[in-house]
């Protein structure tokens, strides 16, 4: 499949677009292994592969927003979702980001002391890689939220 470029973008990202665009087609059979092993599969494989896919579809539509976001600048469209702009309440807002921080930081905590709490039977379950994954997540969160809240902090400067 001939993938449309838009006109106006660099080389670069030209070619990133490309590979973002194509990045679904390229790995349907992939994820169509893994949904069919979730779905086929009981017990253990079939959730932590069903947690896998999931992840994976969350992925192809970080590429094609990605790639709709390069479409868009090279267009000078306005509409892109993805583009950093000045908020209007960027005080208000950033008081939700904080609590939501708050909130984070403190299920961090809790996701540790859970992970304290099965040490002995870590290695009999899926339990213990279950909470690695949540911790993941969760630092993942408040990276997201740390972002938001600077740029936010950023708008309220201006």
């Amino acid at each position: 499949m001939t993938t449309r470029i838009p006109l106006g973008l660099s080389v670069p990202d030209a070619e990133l677009y490309e590979h973002l665009a194509t990045h679904a087609e390229r790995e349907t059979s992939m994820m169509e292994r893994y949904e069919a092993i979730a779905r086929e599969r009981r017990g253990y494989i079939g959730f932590l592969t069903g947690l896998i896919a999931e992840d994976e579809e969350r992925h192809h539509r970080l590429y094609d927003a990605w790639a709709a976001s390069l479409a868009a600048a090279a267009e000078a469209r306005l509409d892109d979702p993805t583009s950093l702009g000045p908020e209007d309440d960027a005080d208000e807002l950033l008081e939700s980001i904080e609590a939501l921080l708050e909130f984070e930081r403190r299920d961090l905590v809790q996701l540790k002391s859970i992970a304290r709490s099965i040490r002995d039977v870590r290695d009999g379950s899926i339990w213990g890689l279950v909470l690695d994954v949540m911790r993941a997540d969760t630092d993942k969160h408040i990276r997201i939220l740390t972002f938001i809240r600077e740029q936010l902090r950023a708008d309220a400067a201006r």
